[in-house]
């Protein structure tokens, strides 16, 4: 018993203190560490361009399937 807690507590806090491996779009990869605020507003930096891009692009299509049937005046 005591070793199944010490081994999945050596686990457990390896997983916690390592961080995180994540691609980035020029194949670099970066380490996020969940304690950082520093990596973590990269992060959400990324995110948020990435989210502005896919929702400028759903509606310039939108925009144009509604030119196209003309119910856009």
């Amino acid at each position: 018993m005591k070793k199944i807690f010490l081994s999945s507590m050596l686990f457990l806090s390896i997983v916690l203190l390592s961080g995180c491996q994540k691609n980035v779009e020029t194949k670099k990869e970066e380490t996020i560490n969940p304690f950082s605020p520093s990596s973590m507003v990269n992060t959400y930096e990324t995110s948020k361009g990435k989210i502005n891009d896919s929702v400028q692009k759903e509606n310039e299509k939108i925009n144009k399937a509604l030119e196209e049937s003309e119910l856009n005046e």
